[in-house]
């Protein structure tokens, strides 16, 4: 990475996660165009602002002694014993709050930063968990206890609309509906849904889906004929990538989410 010319474009990348890049290997970036995020330390972040942007929805600057977690997170116990004592964490994506002991939460978290949505099973929980957000870019969202849970692109077919068996949705991502699913289908196998991202599919049958709608962040799309399709993640040139994907630390890789 730190061979970097001034031909060197990075071009539709969901996060770019630039934290452990020098600042002279930085301004040696042409263009930066198509991310949704770039994620910077406060020692490059300068560095940074210099270079050509082109749809960047996004900077995110962590400080150093910030902890980032990107991601779709289960907030529980298992999560929080990772963390050391009094941590100032910055969550990128969507905490996921069903259960975690109270003291334990108070005692690994100092404070946080929230870019996502927050969904929540226990008010009393989320009332703990805000006590300690500082920044929240999103909103809290209720869901079910026992709700089945999407996360990504999802395909609603006949297959998964048998195993739901009336039991509640959470939903991270975008609902594309086969075309040969049918309204009363979806009533009779989705009891309630709690959504962010977008609906895809034929006008009934997105008109049946956000009747059980329970809380919901994201747009729709009527179409007759739709194809779901993985997002791409990619670069300029091959040479390129293979750098990129070897900056990204291990516990956060670059992943596809919707802020």
């Amino acid at each position: 990475m730190e061979n970097l010319t001034m031909t060197d474009v990075i071009s539709d990348v969901s996060i770019l996660d630039l934290r452990l890049i020098p600042p002279a290997a930085i301004s040696r970036l042409r263009r930066v165009e198509k991310v949704k995020t770039v994620i910077l330390s406060t020692a490059n972040a300068d560095a940074f602002m210099r270079v050509s942007r082109t749809d960047v929805r996004s900077h995110l600057i962590i400080e150093p002694d910030e902890v980032l977690s990107i991601g779709q997170i289960q907030f529980d116990d298992s999560y929080l014993s990772t963390l050391a004592d009094q941590t100032r964490l910055v969550l990128l994506g969507h905490p996921l709050l069903d259960a975690f002991t109270v003291p334990l939460f108070l005692a690994k978290v100092r404070s946080m930063r929230v870019y996502g949505q927050i969904f929540y099973s226990r008010p009393e929980l989320a009332a703990v968990f805000l006590s300690r957000v500082h920044r929240l870019q999103g909103q809290s969202l209720i869901m079910a206890e026992n709700a089945v849970r999407w996360i990504g692109p999802t395909l609603l077919d006949h297959a998964r609309l048998v195993a739901i068996e009336r039991r509640p949705i959470l939903s991270i991502g975008t609902i594309t509906i086969d075309p040969d699913v049918t309204a009363g289908d979806i009533i009779r196998n989705i009891s309630t849904l709690t959504q962010v991202g977008e609906i895809i599919g034929r006008e009934q049958t997105v008109c049946a889906l956000l009747s059980l709608c329970r809380r919901r962040v994201g747009t729709y799309k009527i179409a007759t004929q739709v194809q779901p399709e993985p997002e791409v993640v990619s670069a300029q040139d091959a040479s390129f990538r293979e750098s990129l994907v070897s900056i990204q630390p291990a516990s956060n890789p670059t992943v596809a989410i919707d802020l």
